[in-house]
């Protein structure tokens, strides 16, 4: 988009504008005006932006057959049977349950490029997080526990950017939203949270869609996807209007797991592009904010604990998490909280726990 900018001289009367010229004849001092004539560039860039210059997705028309034959490959996944390229996916659950952390999870092994429990990020990925709750000290303390990771994202790949509540509908906030974009140029736009990106009615379908639209104007033509953070009612549904989850793609549902601190079932309701997969139970290192598995098949701190037990002997819990901080190297509640975990695995008798 580009605009021609000009100074408005203090000599004309006021409310005098560019039509009174014409209209006085005042020909002489219009082209006096042209003469001081800037440039200015703005920072929405059309193409990315997806402006409304044409209505097509793709760079050319294409009959029945022309779609079918077409031998472009198919992008890559971000998220292999989770983000497609272009989609939009959710983390859904009540407050304080862990979407932002999951969230910033994810974005860690997009940046990086590594495998999220068992699912391939073929390779890395920019990702730009606006998060509008909390503010940047917040962050920041989160970051620095989530930097002891074994995982990182590389310099200029994940941008967590604290943010302004903000209003999609509105042009002035749409703008500022587009120019981060196109600074970041992002393959992944996480939105924390989507009550924060708009101020209109959450239950207003009509609303509802046309802020959902502008997610999808701005990822689709452009190879990006977003993921957005959004709560659910007191009954357990996605809050809000029934158009906010009928966009949705891909929908991650967390609920806590009983019984045990940090604990979480993540639950994949819905897969539009894909397969169905099955739920993981996943346990917060809170060390580190990193959701680990607990699930028997991926998990190698099951092996480790449940290795304790193959002598047949009854051990001590204070013995057992003392082996557990050796053998994990983490720290002594990181180990009960384990503990915690894997205690359907195992019985109590006088103090001693032993095998199932």
């Amino acid at each position: 988009m580009k605009v021609e900018v000009v100074s408005w001289p203090d000599r004309f009367p006021n409310k005098f504008d560019i039509t009174d010229f014409f209209t006085n004849k005042d020909l002489v001092n219009f082209e006096d005006i042209l003469s001081d004539v800037r440039d200015f560039q703005s920072p929405v860039d059309d193409h990315k932006t997806n402006s409304r210059t044409s209505l097509q997705i793709i760079d050319k028309r294409m009959d029945f057959w022309g779609i079918i034959m077409d031998s472009r490959e198919k992008p890559i996944e971000m998220i292999e049977g989770i983000l497609p390229v272009e989609s939009i996916m959710g983390i859904v659950s009540n407050p304080g349950v862990g979407k932002t952390i999951l969230a910033m999870n994810l974005a860690i092994h997009l940046s990086a490029g590594k495998p999220w429990f068992g699912h391939d990020i073929v390779k890395p990925r920019r990702v730009l997080y606006l998060l509008a709750e909390g503010g940047f000290w917040s962050l920041k303390s989160r970051l620095r526990m989530m930097s002891e990771y074994e995982i990182l994202p590389p310099k200029e790949s994940f941008f967590p950017i604290p943010v302004r509540p903000y209003d999609l509908l509105n042009d002035d906030d749409l703008l500022l939203f587009s120019s981060l974009i196109n600074e970041c140029d992002p393959d992944v736009i996480v939105l924390d949270t989507f009550i924060k990106c708009h101020t209109a009615d959450e239950n207003d379908n009509g609303a509802m869609q046309r802020v959902l639209d502008i997610v999808r104007s701005t990822i689709t033509g452009n190879g990006r996807s977003a993921i957005i953070c959004h709560h659910l009612s007191k009954s357990g549904q996605l809050r809000g209007a029934t158009s906010i989850e009928g966009e949705l793609d891909t929908m991650i549902k967390l609920e806590p797991v009983k019984k045990q601190n940090h604990g979480i079932k993540v639950k994949f309701d819905k897969i539009r592009h894909g397969e169905n997969i099955r739920s993981m139970n996943l346990l917060l290192n809170p060390e580190t904010l990193i959701f680990e598995s607990t699930d028997e098949p991926v998990s190698d701190r099951y092996k480790i604990f449940m290795d304790y037990f193959e002598d047949g002997k009854g051990h001590k819990k204070k013995d057992i998490v003392k082996q557990l901080q050796i053998d994990i190297v983490k720290g002594e509640s990181t180990c009960y909280d384990l503990f915690k975990t894997f205690e359907e695995y195992i019985y109590e008798e006088n103090g001693v726990w032993y095998k199932k």
